[in-house]
């Protein structure tokens, strides 16, 4: 099996995130997703990045634990699976710290 075929050829899918400056945002979700698969487009006028990143089902945990620790500088645009596990964490957060 050519290894480089397979990973090319797996179906994955993708979450799109938008990337603000703030704290070194877009410096950071670009080293700390460097083994994701992405693609970014960057507005100069806004400053923000938007990202589409791409992964398969296997990665969902350490996903949804590296976005949640960027904090405040993304936006989790794709409604599904990830973005309703990333609000319910965040929710069960507050309701720890309240």
């Amino acid at each position: 099996i050519d290894i480089n075929e397979y990973i090319n050829n797996q179906n994955k899918q993708y979450i799109e995130i938008e990337v603000y400056p703030e704290l070194n945002g877009i410096e950071r979700v670009f080293i700390e997703l460097s083994n994701y698969k992405r693609e970014a487009m960057f507005d100069n006028e806004t400053n923000i990045s938007k990202m589409k990143i791409y992964y398969e089902e296997s990665d969902i945990g350490e996903l949804i634990i590296k976005l949640l620790s960027f904090g405040k500088v993304i936006k989790i645009l794709t409604p599904g699976l990830i973005k309703d596990e990333v609000i319910k964490r965040i929710k069960k957060q507050k309701e720890y710290f309240s």
